[in-house]
């Protein structure tokens, strides 16, 4: 005999078909017709095809520390980011954001307070590249580029290539009146009334800054109140006689001088035009011309950008106050932009930072420019440390390290050593 147990019976197991669509993505319609809110998707995804299935999902980094180490991360761990605003340079060295620089851009966006730039580092580490890149990327955004004395020439062929004008000025070559009233003259010819009388002013004005610059830079010397009263009378004579219809000129100036009385002209004579293109250093009383410049850059809606291999560099100038009145180009100069220098270099950078914008430099920082400022072998060939790496500084904010990588054709326009190499494969060509 058998026992028999009755037992309930099971449910019946429910049939899951895969959706077509999941729960979290609602029909078209759905939110007007007041169904309920998605559900939200699984943490590693839907699991059907394109739903963003992941098949690991690896944990934020952790890291611990006392107190005391702590402590030190607060505030700013990692900066704001980097600046969107300006012609891309480069990325940072750290976590690899695109950083963009313009004085101009970042005087706009309120990074800063004037579109003053100085640039520093040794030869060879790339100081041409980074302000070839930013003059390119002016020229694009539809603001006018002007390199005043490109010597080497460095800057030729890039001019060249955005369809630039290239002026060469010397013996044989091509010439500039510095009293040329250029669009001024022409609109002048126009005018009539108050408006006429006060640019006539300013025309006069920049002849007579003109002049005087010229004068300093042959003399040596500062020229005193005396002789400036002098040129600017020239100027208004050379203007009433040629009654605006003729650009006046150098000799012209010289002609009405030596027409005056003996005393005038004996004060007022200058050596021969040769002479002008003598260097800054070579004119006590220069700077401060290119010092009153600098000062209207915000007012006239333009950026100046000066570089330089060292603050040596600025220690050639003939007095004390000429050597402050160059110190004054970086102190009122709201970015820097360091490249690979020497520690006794950074040394001196420090000495100025702390009275301007821009703050001192931290140890990490120095340490980080320092050692791209030679190489670590002397093996033939090998790439120089510093080659592209610059670090931005201004206002309170901690320095942006950025690594630069030519693109394109920057490769040739950019590249100051063509000479160096050619004469190098000429070399062995004849070997």
């Amino acid at each position: 005999m058998q026992n028999a147990i009755a037992r309930p019976a099971r449910p019946p197991r429910p049939h899951h078909a895969r959706p077509d669509r999941p729960a979290s993505l609602p029909e078209p319609g759905a939110a007007r017709r007041g169904t309920r809110a998605p559900l939200l998707a699984p943490a590693w995804g839907w699991r059907f095809p394109g739903g963003g299935r992941a098949g690991h999902v690896a944990a934020g980094p952790e890291y611990q520390g006392t107190t005391n180490q702590l402590c030190g991360l607060y505030p700013f761990v990692a900066g704001s980011g980097t600046p969107t605003a300006g012609t891309p340079v480069g990325r940072h060295q750290l976590w690899g954001e695109v950083v963009c620089l313009d004085p101009l851009a970042w005087l706009r966006a309120g990074l800063v307070t004037n579109p003053g730039m100085f640039v520093l580092g040794q030869p060879g580490t790339g100081k041409s590249a980074l302000v070839k890149r930013l003059v390119t990327g002016a020229v694009a955004s539809g603001t006018r580029a002007l390199v005043l004395g490109d010597a080497k020439p460095d800057y030729s062929p890039l001019v060249h290539y955005v369809g630039g004008q290239v002026i060469r000025i010397g013996r044989g070559l091509g010439k500039i009146n510095p009293l040329d009233s250029g669009p001024l003259g022409a609109a002048l010819r126009r005018l009539t009334g108050p408006q006429a009388g006060q640019l006539r002013w300013e025309v006069r004005s920049r002849r007579l800054s003109l002049l005087m610059a010229l004068a300093t830079l042959i003399r040596e010397a500062r020229l005193p109140n005396a002789e400036e009263v002098v040129l600017g009378r020239a100027i208004d004579l050379l203007d009433e006689r040629r009654h605006g219809t003729a650009e006046p000129t150098v000799p012209d100036v010289l002609a009405v001088i030596e027409q005056g009385p003996d005393t005038l002209r004996s004060a007022a004579r200058v050596t021969t035009p040769e002479r002008y293109r003598r260097a800054l250093h070579g004119a006590p009383g220069l700077v401060e011309h290119a010092d009153s410049l600098t000062r209207l850059n915000r007012a006239r809606g333009m950026a100046s950008i000066m570089i330089t291999h060292s603050l040596a560099d600025l220690d050639a100038l003939a007095t004390e106050a000429d050597r402050a009145r160059a110190r004054g180009f970086m102190d009122r100069s709201a970015i820097t932009v360091l490249a690979g220098l020497p520690p006794r270099e950074l040394a001196r950078v420090n000495e100025i930072t702390p009275l301007n914008e821009i703050t001192p430099l931290t140890e990490p920082e120095q340490a980080l420019v320092a050692s791209w400022s030679a190489p670590e072998s002397y093996q033939p060939g090998a790439r120089h440390p510093g080659r592209g790496k610059y670090l931005i500084k201004t206002g309170e904010r901690l320095g942006i390290p950025l690594q630069l990588t030519l693109v394109g054709p920057e490769r040739e326009l950019y590249d100051t050593d063509q000479a160096i190499r050619a004469e190098a494969d000429q070399m062995r060509g004849l070997l």
